[in-house]
């Protein structure tokens, strides 16, 4: 009989801890197992070992608690059986726990073999250990075979709960709560059996035999509970997953800022979010009377379809579609479609649709800007050239022609850029109409455009028709303007081979045509390249020569025939070229306007001929002024009066020494900011004078406006007085307009003793030009006239 009089607790205790272990390790065994891949029966075997061999040591433990005296035979029976068995309980146990899915039949099959074997196992070892001494009780077996069996399904049925839940702080904690109900309630079948087959020894626990099986239902008891308990978790926690997934689904569903539906496998709608109504601007009620079919336009609906059974073959696809909305307005749509899947059967598609329409327009309009100007809607450069070469890989002859349209600059700057630019667009679009549809037409940059004409280029054709283009004036803000063109033209294959090459020798053309003709045309010949590197080399050298002071100046004397004085000089810059030598204005000055270093050269005769007066004030000719031309280039610069003022306060001269002259042109260019700078000037104590005067287009109210002292009469029309012409009335009529206005006079480019008599006779007696003298430098100018008396008018 079992004596529990003796019984040993420190060894029941340790069977109570690995009875636990034991549990933990199997449940552990079935999560990592169920929530991996590739699992083998190898992997399984081996878990199984380590569990059954610690579930063999919590029943070793069990017999040492029990203090009986076994001899070695039979324990070595018992260590066989019982470890092989537990062995194959354990992997029955892991085996069934990993199942996705368990039917009731299987469940049942399973809760009682693993009772089975608990209990065959156990008696097993029972009567190897005490076969000696049976005294089987019949109702105490069956009642250790009903504990066990209620044991066995609570922990089977916590076995397949928890091994479908995923790892996490929760699940951990419900595992370590199952194991130690699970495996308190483990640790009590051996003494149950072994209390029901051997019986107890008489003594204190003879009126307390029941209690071991009082315990044994108080723990499993509680086992059955932990799956409830764990379930109703599982469920409280799904439930809130639940609506929470709800929650989010509804939130994408009816807050997206796209269109989102869902339709059946027929293809009717079955569920719409707002901005699908107002993308189709049918009502949610309507929809979901209609299939998806009507809404797309024609030439997409079997496209639709295609992509519509990839979704029902459960294959999602992304793809751009025309839809037709309810007021017949089209719009250019982007639809996800996602198939609905529910136990692994497609039974329906989400789409999601959005609407590309603004955005395709955009792209296609970025596009057309990749190719096209802007402002004039031609083909720009690019396109252009690229255009070209297409037709001139045909091999027929083609002209192309590089076009400037005149006056547009300060059209902007009088009328606004708004007025300047509509006029563009007009002036180039008549060029194009000129020419036909079959030309090709484009915008350079600017007001420079370019032009292919298919066929071979007549210069009295093509003259004429942008001419006749011209004729007719253009209209801004009710005024009548007459634009101007200069116009090069270059001819494949004769003047390239490339559209490129041709549009460069074009434009080569175009800047040897005269600025004074109303419309213009060259064509171009192989020496205007040369010319044009000439321009290059000469910009280049004249950058560095404006640096290294290869700059000089030269004076032309004013001077008056009737009181036979010198009046002042005008300063007039020459290039000291290293290998090519002195070199007049006429070669470098345009080169310098074109390029932009006209305000550099211009600042250097300023602060040269600042320090000249400075060096002639200790000689005879002090007290004569000089004078300087300034550029519009030059009068534009915002920091052009401080320069000024600048260079007359380091040079220490009296501002009223330096004459600053500007052009007619010049002085029109941004009239209320030009106006303002002479004053300023004037006032600081320079002269002002008026260059070129009759060349231009000023009127009598207009010149009264500026605040000059002096006028110039151009060479021009001094060059004219003795041809009988009209060259005498307007030198007249300009010195009767100066006396009107009490406006000193001066006639530049007087060259004979006829022309000077002629001018006195006229009451002009002040002259400049090579009749007295030429430019010359200083050092000739002090030698000439420093001796000489000098009078300041």
């Amino acid at each position: 009989m079992v004596s529990l009089n003796n019984l040993q607790y420190f060894y029941a205790l340790l069977g109570i801890i690995f009875s636990i272990i034991n549990c933990s390790l199997l449940l552990r065994s079935v999560r990592k197992s169920s929530h991996s891949k590739g699992n083998t029966s190898d992997h399984l075997l081996r878990d199984a070992s380590i569990i059954g061999i610690t579930f063999f040591l919590t029943n070793l433990f069990v017999v040492l608690a029990l203090n009986a005296k076994v001899d070695a035979v039979d324990f070595f029976f018992y260590f066989l059986y019982f470890l092989f068995s537990c062995i194959g309980g354990s992997f029955l146990a892991i085996k069934m726990g990993i199942k996705k899915q368990l039917g009731t039949g299987l469940y049942l099959l399973a809760g009682f073999m693993i009772t089975s074997i608990i209990l065959l196992a156990d008696y097993s070892a029972v009567f190897i250990l005490f076969h000696h001494d049976l005294h089987l009780n019949l109702p105490l077996v069956l009642m250790t075979g009903l504990i066990t069996l209620g044991i066995s399904f609570s922990s089977l049925r916590f076995l397949l709960q928890l091994s479908k839940e995923p790892e996490n702080s929760s699940s951990r904690r419900w595992e370590l709560i199952g194991s130690l109900a699970a495996g308190l309630a483990l640790s009590g079948i051996p003494y149950l059996t072994a209390i029901s087959a051997v019986g107890i020894q008489s003594g204190y626990f003879n009126e307390l035999f029941l209690f071991p099986y009082a315990v044994e239902i108080l723990a499993m008891t509680t086992l059955a509970i932990v799956p409830d308990l764990f379930g109703e978790y599982r469920n409280t926690v799904n439930e809130t997953r639940l609506e929470k997934s709800e929650q989010h689904f509804s939130s994408l569903f009816d807050s997206n800022p796209d269109s989102v539906f869902s339709i059946n496998l027929e293809g009717r709608f079955i569920s719409v979010n707002k901005m699908a109504e107002k993308l189709t601007g049918y009502t949610e009620a309507e929809l979901l009377q209609m299939t998806f079919i009507p809404l797309i336009f024609e030439k997409d609906i079997s496209r639709t379809l295609d992509y519509f059974l990839q979704a029902k073959e459960g294959i999602p696809s992304e793809f751009e579609v025309t839809m037709q909305r309810k007021d017949g307005i089209s719009a250019i749509v982007r639809i996800i479609a996602v198939p609905i899947v529910l136990q692994k059967e497609v039974i329906g598609v989400y789409g999601i649709a959005k609407d590309i329409t603004e955005i395709i327009q955009s792209q296609e309009r970025i596009r057309h800007l990749v190719n096209h100007d802007e402002l004039t809607d031609h083909y720009n450069s690019r396109k252009f050239i690229y255009e070209a070469d297409k037709v001139i890989a045909e091999g027929s002859p083609v002209s192309i022609l590089s076009i400037e349209i005149g006056r547009i600059r300060s059209i902007r700057e009088v009328f606004g850029i708004k007025e300047g630019d509509g006029l563009l667009r007009e002036a180039s679009s008549r060029l194009k109409n000129a020419f036909g549809e079959s030309a090709l037409f484009g915008r350079l940059n600017g007001d420079e455009f370019a032009l292919l004409i298919r066929e071979n280029l007549d210069l009295e054709k093509a003259a004429g028709l942008i001419e006749r283009a011209f004729a007719e004036p253009f209209t801004v803000d009710d005024h009548e303007i007459f634009l101007e063109c200069s116009i090069g033209a270059a001819i494949f294959p004769d003047h390239g081979k490339e559209a490129s090459e041709l549009l460069r020798n074009a434009e080569n053309a175009k800047r040897t045509v005269s600025k004074n003709d109303h419309a213009f045309f060259a064509l171009y010949e192989r020496k205007q390249n040369q010319h044009s590197l000439e321009k290059i080399v000469i910009e280049n050298e004249l950058k560095k020569a404006i640096e290294s002071d290869e700059l000089m100046l030269y004076y032309q004397p004013k001077y008056n025939i009737l009181k036979e004085c010198l009046t002042g000089f005008e300063a007039l810059v020459r290039w000291k070229h290293p290998q090519k030598g002195i070199l007049p204005p006429g070669v470098f000055i345009p080169v310098a306007e074109q390029s932009g270093l006209i305000a550099a050269l211009e600042l250097w005769v300023l602060r040269e001929a600042c320090f000249q007066l400075k060096r002639w004030h200790s000689t005879e000719l002090m007290g004569l002024p000089v004078s300087i031309n300034l550029s519009q280039k030059s009068f534009s610069n915002p920091g052009l009066v401080k320069s000024i003022t600048r260079c007359t306060e380091q040079a220490g001269i009296d501002p009223s020494l330096l004459e600053i002259e500007i052009t007619e042109s010049l002085a029109m260019f941004n009239e209320k900011e030009t106006i303002e700078k002479l004053q300023f000037l004037k006032k600081y104590g320079m002269k002002i004078s008026l260059d070129d005067f009759g060349t231009g287009y000023s009127s009598l109210s207009y010149i009264d406006k500026l605040p000059i002292d002096t006028i110039k009469i151009d060479k021009s029309f001094i060059d004219r007085l003795g041809d009988n012409g009209n060259g005498h009335s307007m030198v007249s009529a300009i010195i009767s307009m100066s006396s009107f206005l009490k406006l000193h006079l001066i006639a530049e480019g007087v060259e004979t003793k006829e022309q000077a008599d002629m001018l006195s006779r006229m009451d002009c007696h002040e002259i400049q030009g090579y009749y007295f003298s030429p430019p010359k430098p200083a050092a000739e100018i002090e030698r000439e006239f420093g001796g000489k008396k000098a009078r300041i008018i």
